[in-house]
């Protein structure tokens, strides 16, 4: 936290307001309102706008929502290849879109056109240049990544948990549960 204070002390931003956003949801809810009182003791005006799970993340994509400033984000894949992380949440091209989910509002024109020859290449997936392409995005600091979510299925003893299909998307196949 001091050094922190001392690099806000020197940037000496003008504007001390910020808004925090978040939603009603846990642990969400709970992170936006520790994360409104850090920015606090850090010297900002902090206000906390909490939206209804179920509309939050169109709010904060709709570039016209006022005074969006910071708050939390989360990102379950829907396919296991980097570009359904890397595209929709830091091209350009996605600030356009009425399903926005570049919350940063990034748009660098090198980033864009390394993410569309990356995901215009084909064969294996080139983990090597998106790691790198990740590393030279987190340099801007669009965002900060502060953990990872972690998810559980719980089942009787009776379950064979051996036989127990889990995805970190869709969560527990049902259909996969059989009694031991």
């Amino acid at each position: 936290m001091a050094k922190a204070r001392r690099l806000i002390a020197e940037a000496d931003p003008s504007d001390r307001n910020i808004t925090v956003w978040t939603d009603s949801e846990a642990p969400n809810y709970e992170a936006g309102v520790y994360y409104r009182e850090v920015l606090r003791e850090l010297g900002f005006h902090a206000h906390l706008k909490v939206v209804n799970a179920g509309n939050y993340f169109w709010v904060i994509g709709n570039r016209s929502t006022p005074n969006l400033d910071t708050g939390w984000s989360d990102w379950f894949e829907d396919y296991p290849h980097p570009n359904d992380f890397i595209q929709p949440l830091l091209a350009g091209s996605s600030i356009l879109r009425f399903d926005n989910g570049n919350f940063a509002q990034l748009d660098v024109p090198s980033i864009d056109q390394k993410i569309k020859e990356l995901r215009e290449a084909l064969g294996p997936v080139p983990e090597d240049e998106y790691a790198a392409l990740d590393k030279s995005v987190m340099e801007l600091a669009p965002w900060a990544p502060y953990g990872s979510r972690a998810l559980s299925t719980f089942v009787s003893r009776r379950v064979d948990l051996g036989k127990v299909v889990w995805n970190p998307t869709f969560g527990a196949d049902l259909a996969s549960f059989r009694f031991k």
